[in-house]
């Protein structure tokens, strides 16, 4: 069930502003915001923003995960090479040797991936720690979900 309820739509903000901070919360309130509700078990399911799609539930933790319109607005970014952006567009996963930098994030969170010019590419979770990756050689450290494909939005299905 899709509502405007207000309730609901602090709730939902509440949860994101406890994931990805109070600024992406004042980003949002400017929009015109719908919560999907599932009545039977309690739950926001989704978060729509000027109709689309920006925030989904994880169902193991109860967050709400970013979608490609919901990562213009958060902050934790990880910053690649331009030379990782065709294969990232495809869906594959960020190497290590790939990420020139990471903002604001933790391992597990779910940021966005943008190139150089800080065009958005993806969304992806971080597996490792900023901190942990100085100790690490190589290996993948964005597992990408949803990629930008040839001006379409894809699902990366991992």
């Amino acid at each position: 069930m899709k509502t405007r309820d207000p309730y609901l739509i602090r709730r939902a903000l509440s949860i994101i502003g406890y994931e990805y901070g109070h600024k992406v919360v004042e980003r949002l309130s400017g929009g015109d915001l719908m919560v999907e509700y599932n009545v039977a078990l309690n739950r926001i399911r989704q978060l729509y923003y000027n109709g689309e799609l920006a925030f989904t539930i994880r169902a193991s933790d109860g967050y709400l995960l970013p979608t490609i319109l919901g990562a213009e607005f958060i902050d934790s970014h990880a910053i690649v090479k331009s030379d990782a952006v065709p294969f990232i567009m495809k869906g594959r996963n960020v190497p290590k040797s790939m990420v020139i930098k990471i903002v604001n994030a933790r391992a597990g969170m779910d940021i966005a991936v943008r190139d150089e010019t800080g065009s958005l590419v993806a969304v992806g979770r971080l597996l490792i720690s900023p901190d942990e990756l100085k100790g690490i050689g190589r290996g993948f450290i964005i597992r990408i979900r949803q990629h930008r494909g040839n001006r379409e939005l894809v699902d990366a299905g991992n």
